[in-house]
């Protein structure tokens, strides 16, 4: 018996007022017959900077979570079908139309994401808490914390700077925006990590030079960066640059999921062998990730150190 919901999880599958039929079963996961008919229901908690980006790439729900890109999700919805799942013969596609008319799995949909029905990073969230009592099961995206900061400090590092020479130092990524007055037109300047981050001067400075000047200021045991270090370790003061560490971290993750639900199973897929764990959870769920091509979309592979 489906849990009593109030109709919550954003409706994001209607695009020019039509609907697209295979996100609409993420509207309202408990009172949808796909997830009433599974013994497993997942929701996946996107760890920051940890391949989760990857992972959602590969997965139907992931169509539904960009919020941001609404006039894409049906463009996701017909890549998924033809490149990260194998490409639908005609009559395959014929029979995908009648499935996903009832809002099921698409033909040849991996099993992890037949399984995934809720979505977790930083502020895309499911509006319905319920989903968290009616999923049986997490899954996790993890990876080795170092490896996690430095990719974290990389997107940070790229975000705002213009590199200028191979010893990472930089110059400020600066945007213009414009606007009209009686006066005329007036141009503004401002830098890329003052308008996306709300980073100050103090900091900039820490992620001006690149990684390894972080690292030897971090060693040193004095000055701002070690300050701005602790504050992010300790979870202080956080800012909008920090959000991926501090503090959408792992014990935020933990505790919107096992930290209430201790009793629920948990999978994890690990960074460092994605793919490895990607399939042999498909496998384990009931798939058959030998006829996958995973990976195909994306130039993340086991051995890479690079994700999001």
């Amino acid at each position: 018996t489906p849990l009593k919901s109030n109709n919550a999880i954003n409706n994001n599958a209607i695009i020019n007022n039509k609907p697209i039929p295979e996100l609409v079963r993420f509207n309202n996961p408990p009172r949808h017959p796909h997830f009433q008919n599974l013994n497993r229901r997942l929701i996946f908690l996107h760890v920051g900077k940890a391949g989760g980006s990857t992972i959602k790439d590969h997965l139907m729900i992931g169509c539904w979570a960009n919020r941001w890109m609404r006039p894409s999700r049906l463009r996701c919805v017909e890549r998924l079908k033809s490149d990260v799942f194998p490409r639908m013969t005609a009559t395959a596609a014929a029979a995908a139309m009648t499935q996903t008319e009832r809002g099921g799995a698409v033909p040849q949909e991996t099993a992890i994401s037949r399984h995934v029905m809720g979505y977790n990073h930083v502020d895309v969230k499911p509006r319905d808490e319920s989903i968290y009592e009616y999923a049986t099961s997490f899954l996790f995206s993890v990876r080795d914390p170092m490896e996690r900061f430095i990719s974290w400090f990389d997107m940070i590092h790229g975000d705002v700077c213009d590199i200028v020479d191979p010893s990472g130092k930089c110059k400020r990524k600066t945007i213009q925006s414009s606007s009209s007055s009686t006066g005329g037109t007036a141009v503004t300047t401002i830098t890329a990590a003052a308008q996306k981050y709300e980073m100050t001067q103090t900091d900039f400075d820490c992620f001006e030079s690149g990684l390894d000047s972080l690292i030897e200021s971090l060693l040193s045991a004095k000055g701002t960066c070690l300050n701005v270090a602790i504050e992010i370790i300790n979870q202080k003061n956080p800012r909008n640059w920090m959000y991926h560490v501090n503090p959408y971290n792992y014990q935020y993750y933990a505790n919107v999921s096992i930290g209430r639900y201790p009793q629920k199973e948990v999978f994890a897929i690990r960074t460092e062998y994605l793919w490895d764990d990607f399939g042999t959870i498909d496998d384990f769920l009931g798939g058959d990730s030998s006829k996958y091509r995973l990976g195909s979309s994306s130039s993340f592979s086991s051995s890479s150190s690079s994700s999001s």
